[in-house]
């Protein structure tokens, strides 16, 4: 199965509910980092209102993640938190990423170059 680049903007006050749940997603350790790297604006100009990063993932978790719904969300995270024995996630943080993730097509914030930020 072939996996699928996806992008992701979050409104930088939800970052650590997209980081908790990226550190279940990433197969690796450094989930928990995944937002934050990339600062955007409208403008793409100081100061940032929008945290963003880019992705590769199996195509079903693609699925869920587009669907927007907690309760799918939920699912999904709970059982590949118990198989790779990492914290489970809250509903809270799922209903925030659901509310607020901008996916692809969606986002038209601009990236913060890194001597701006």
């Amino acid at each position: 199965m072939t996996n699928v680049l996806i992008r992701l903007c979050l409104p930088i006050e939800h970052k650590d509910a997209g980081n908790r749940l990226a550190a279940i997603i990433d197969p690796g350790t450094r989930g928990g980092e995944t937002f934050g790297g990339v600062l955007c604006s409208a403008t793409g100009e100081a100061p940032a209102t929008h945290v963003m990063c880019s992705t590769w993932m199996v195509p079903e978790y693609a699925d869920v993640l587009r669907s927007r719904d907690p309760a799918q969300y939920m699912t999904a995270l709970t059982a590949l938190a118990e198989e790779r024995d990492r914290d489970l996630p809250l509903l809270a943080d799922c209903e925030d990423f659901c509310d607020n993730v901008l996916i692809d097509d969606e986002i038209t914030v601009q990236r913060i170059p890194v001597d701006l930020e």
